[in-house]
């Protein structure tokens, strides 16, 4: 939740609404397998192809605006892929063009209307950029739209900045960036809080390599950096893991007082050691969205810090050549993310055993003297002894009499086997039909802690129904809230999904309802068109002008 009790500062501001992690790694697969760059931000600096964000920018503010910063998850938005457009300066910046969506129109214009907002583009055209460095291949009018759903979680709001230019000309000996560092989080627990606590190897000495656009150099195709153990494991440096914030994702700026409050899920802990050539930490995560992420599968951690690099060529104490050196390592924070950019350093794995072969001891018989005779079996000879011979010569007349005997009954097995394995089949497919109704420990409680969150959401933004939220569906709780805030006009002949969106931006401000009419008149009425939002502003300040003055 953004907290509007707080001041805030005028500002240009840009609201994004994120991908969800599957999402991302399925967009971000597919455009690399389509030939996109990803290694360029929007801010024109080097980066990863897993660093390559992929949202859609609901608005970008002109003017300056009291927009609160921070971020939230909303209900899941899932919207369709409509084909490919090319928009940006130059047309330099291809994209994938999706539909019109009330939800995402709904949001766009709640910060228009309710905040002053002019967007320095006023057609909305709902779009996740694809690349930012795009010399005009792969051509997008020759590509079908991805064969997957497109679904979005993650509202952000940020300070919008201009975008970094590139200089021209000779390079520095040394600059100060920043950079991330990605290692796999191990050895968690939760607690009887229900927090979770981890160990992290979180960076190590030695060389790492670099793509050269990805630390500035885009005139070395590749840099390899050292990171010196007296760096490495300085106090200084060490000391700046202590106490550190734990984010979803690295965020657009640094980790400041002014906005920790709305991008922390946890913190890295005090007891920071070495750990051989790596450092490790502890972190404990408190948000219970950011443990249910790590437990579905977001295992890997990225040190976001700011360092001096310096450009020098030279030779490690174990022979290696390098092009650069990392000096003064301060750690800002660290993030949850879905991939590092070489996998883990380590894994816990499985010792695997060789699969054993062992054969029995043949029989012995002792020393006792058998007399013997050769008898035929199969058109083999074979010595056995008298009382040997006589049984086989009764088991070969039995075997030759119970020949059909036993095709039949081999035949009959066949079917009853073929009959009991339809049965079991059965019996499975029924018994997972019915288990897949049954929610898991885990769903339940996640169902719960989901209806709890939402009830206290609503109890927050409408205390006076707190006693008559039981028994009501999540729908008629945001239906509930919504009218109280907004009036009835505000949900009727609306759909859940658009009362959903009501409910998702009044928890984004807090429940605020200052200049409450104009809330009301931008919402009640359903989606405004974006050409209109000037009028509708015009009107809405209007209004509070004779407010005012009578």
């Amino acid at each position: 939740m953004l907290d509007r009790t707080q001041t805030v500062s005028k500002g240009r501001r840009i609201v994004m609404l994120r991908a969800t992690p599957d999402t991302q790694h399925a967009l971000r697969e597919w455009a690399i397998a389509q030939g996109f760059d990803l290694a360029w931000s929007h801010s024109g600096w080097p980066q990863t192809n897993w660093d390559f964000d992929f949202h859609v920018t609901l608005l970008a503010t002109e003017n300056a605006v009291s927009i609160p910063e921070g971020a939230r998850w909303i209900e899941p938005v899932t919207v369709e892929a409509s084909g490919f457009d090319v928009f940006g300066v130059d047309d330099r910046v291809p994209v994938l063009r999706l539909a019109d969506h009330q939800t995402l129109t709904a949001m766009r214009e709640f910060f228009i209307t309710s905040y002053g907002a002019k967007p320095t583009f006023a057609d909305f055209k709902p779009h996740v950029s694809l690349s930012y460095k795009w010399p005009g291949e792969p051509a997008v009018d020759s590509l079908a739209p991805p064969p997957f759903p497109l679904v979005f979680d993650f509202l952000v709001v940020g300070l919008f900045a201009p975008k970094a230019k590139v200089k021209d000309g000779a390079m520095p000996d040394f600059r100060t960036v920043v950079m991330l560092d990605k290692a796999e989080i191990s050895g968690t627990r939760i607690t009887r809080d229900g927090y979770m606590v981890a160990d992290v190897r979180a960076a190590r000495s030695g060389i790492q390599q670099y793509a050269g656009h990805e630390v500035g150099r885009p005139d070395l195709e590749t840099v390899n950096v050292y990171r010196p153990e007296e760096e490495v494991f300085n106090k200084d440096s060490l000391a700046s893991y202590a106490f550190k914030p734990v984010t979803i994702n690295h965020p657009t700026s640094a980790v400041t007082a002014d906005n920790w409050k709305q991008l922390s899920v946890g913190n890295v802990g005090g007891e920071v050691a070495r750990d051989g050539g790596f450092v490790r930490v502890p972190l404990v995560l408190m948000d219970a969205q950011a443990i249910e992420a790590v437990k579905s599968g977001v295992r890997e951690i990225s040190m976001g810090y700011d360092v001096r690099l310096e450009f020098a060529d030279g030779v490690t104490p174990n022979g290696q050549k390098y092009q650069a050196i990392q000096r003064d390592i301060r750690i800002n924070h660290a993030a949850l993310v879905e991939r590092g950019r070489a996998g883990p350093a380590c894994r816990i794995g499985d010792k695997g055993t060789p699969d054993a072969k062992s054969e029995r001891e043949p029989a012995t018989i002792g020393d006792q003297t058998m007399t013997t005779r050769n008898i035929t079996v199969d058109g083999i000879t074979i010595a056995v002894t008298d009382q040997g011979a006589q049984a086989i010569e009764k088991l070969q007349k039995q075997l030759g009499d119970s020949t059909k005997l036993l095709a039949d009954a081999n035949a009959a097995l066949d079917t009853l086997k073929a009959d009991k394995a339809k049965l079991v089949e059965d019996h499975a497919k029924a018994l997972k039909d019915v288990e897949a109704k049954i929610p898991t420990a885990d769903q339940m409680e996640a169902m719960l802690d989901k209806r709890s969150a939402l009830i206290d959401q609503a109890k927050t933004l409408a205390p006076s129904l707190a006693d008559s939220f039981k028994g009501k569906s999540a729908a008629e709780v945001r239906k509930a809230v919504v009218t109280s805030k907004l009036g009835d006009d505000a949900v009727k002949g609306k759909d859940d999904a658009f009362i959903s969106a009501q409910f998702d931006t009044l928890v984004l401000i807090g429940g605020a309802t200052d200049g409450a009419d104009q809330i009301r008149d931008a919402l009640k009425g359903g989606i405004v068109a974006t050409n209109d939002a000037d009028r509708l502003r015009d009107e809405t300040l209007k209004k509070q002008r004779e407010a005012w003055a009578s």
